[in-house]
């Protein structure tokens, strides 16, 4: 490889490194008076505390001013996490609400934290200092809390209203473990998370009457995530997972108010305002870089950014480009997404079938005859099997493969068929046969 630098016709670099501002003699760059600065942003904006307090309440507001969604009354529901993302966002929502003048927020806000401790395998003790913690940390906003277990995901929308109305949930935790267990790789098991996480969010949202909900997520969570959806296949999804609004439910608005700020904006927010976070710990915590196509991204963004200041946001403007196409479209019953394994004569994803078709059996094995139902998925482990079981639970995943999207089929492909909840798979089998009933009468429909 090339160890030269990337150099222009004039001889000059394309692109230079940013050296550390030294605050030593900085004033800030807002002030009129001479004011010591006390926030380095982009590695070359000195910003005084006052100023730079000033600067991420008017981002917030003005995130959600221009794009004017909100509409007094509405009752909004806020997820909380414990990082510093979701405690930066209920003091901006708190500070707003408690403003005299006319630009006071007029939605009614109540808090969710979802309790992961059953898909992160956390001791008892663990999971009781996470939630002592949580507690404390909501104490200080006076909004109503609902504490709601990641196990009501795999549960009924009956179950997860009964429980927030007061009921008794059993919390039966080996259904959600098998689940997770019967996942292999790291990326399967944070994507499926991910998902199910906002299954639940909607649910229990449309419970409470709802009808938009706040995400804590920066502009350096949506640029890890935008890069992330593309490696895993989710490129058709991006415009609603990394855009402002996301309306792939009809009933909940997602709104991300904080997407105009970075990580380092609200860290410094928190320390000003003298605001603790909560250790929640993830699936990739204290693991391997490599362990997951999601660390790895964010940990190659983050060490670009640290020499090139703009990558992250570079990156994300991409998102306010990305847009859907209008038109009634079958839904992915796992991520709410349209369906894009539409038989496109060729496709990215027909070839790609067709490679791991040809990679799987061999260039001795292959015929052109097998090919035709790479799509369909007829083909079984072997013609002379006398076994059922392999050809059994191979007819399952395929049943299912055909309701799924490509990334979520990965899920599923990793994942034990006989270990998924039943509930799932009765959801999953019912859309199934409304997939298919639609299939038998839409050429008799005018």
């Amino acid at each position: 490889m090339c160890s030269n630098p990337d150099i222009d016709n004039d001889g000059s670099e394309l692109m230079e490194k940013f050296e550390q501002l030294n605050l030593t003699g900085q004033w800030c760059r807002k002030c009129s008076d001479k004011t010591k600065a006390k926030v380095v942003l982009r590695k070359k904006d000195a910003y005084c505390k006052q100023c730079f307090l000033t600067s991420v309440s008017h981002k917030f507001r003005a995130c959600l001013g221009k794009s004017k969604t909100m509409r007094p009354g509405d009752k909004v529901l806020v997820c909380f996490s414990g990082t510093d993302n979701s405690i930066s966002l209920l003091h901006l929502i708190r500070t707003g609400l408690q403003e005299t003048s006319h630009k006071r927020l007029m939605f009614e806000p109540c808090v969710v934290y979802i309790d992961e401790a059953t898909a992160l395998q956390l001791t008892t003790e663990d999971s009781g200092r996470i939630t002592a913690s949580v507690d404390e940390l909501l104490q200080m906003f006076n909004f109503p809390v609902y504490k709601v277990p990641l196990e009501l995901s795999i549960e009924s929308e009956e179950v997860v209203e009964n429980y927030l109305n007061g009921g008794i949930h059993s919390h039966n935790t080996s259904n959600l473990c098998d689940l997770f267990n019967s996942i292999s790789d790291t990326t399967s098991k944070m994507d499926l998370l991910s998902k199910l996480r906002y299954n639940l969010l909607i649910q229990v949202a449309k419970v409470l009457g709802c009808n938009k909900m706040f995400t804590a997520e920066t502009a350096d969570d949506l640029a890890v995530k935008l890069m992330t959806n593309v490696s895993l296949g989710r490129g058709a999804q991006l415009p609603y997972d990394v855009g402002f609004s996301d309306e792939r439910c009809p009933e909940v608005k997602v709104v991300r108010p904080l997407r105009d700020l970075s990580k380092k904006e609200l860290v410094f927010y928190n320390v000003f305002h003298n605001l603790k976070s909560a250790h929640v710990p993830s699936l990739s915590t204290k693991a391997d870089v490599h362990s997951s196509i999601q660390k790895l991204t964010e940990s190659f963004l983050c060490e670009l950014q640290d020499g090139f200041p703009s990558t992250l946001s570079t990156v994300f403007r991409v998102a306010d480009k990305l847009t859907t196409t209008p038109g009634e479209r079958d839904v992915c019953p796992l991520c709410k997404t349209p369906l894009d394994t539409d038989d496109v004569a060729s496709s990215s994803l027909s070839a790609t079938q067709f490679s791991r078709l040809v990679s799987s059996s061999g260039p001795s094995d292959f015929d052109v005859a097998s090919s035709k139902d790479v799509n369909s998925g007829t083909s079984c482990c072997g013609q002379n099997n006398t076994s059922n079981s392999c050809c059994s639970e191979k007819n399952s995943k395929n049943e299912l493969q055909e309701m799924l999207c490509y990334s979520c089929n990965l899920i599923l492909k990793n994942a034990d068929v006989n270990k998924l909840p039943a509930l799932m798979m009765q959801k999953l089998r019912e859309s199934n046969q409304r997939f298919k009933m639609k299939k038998e009468i839409e050429q008799f429909l005018l």
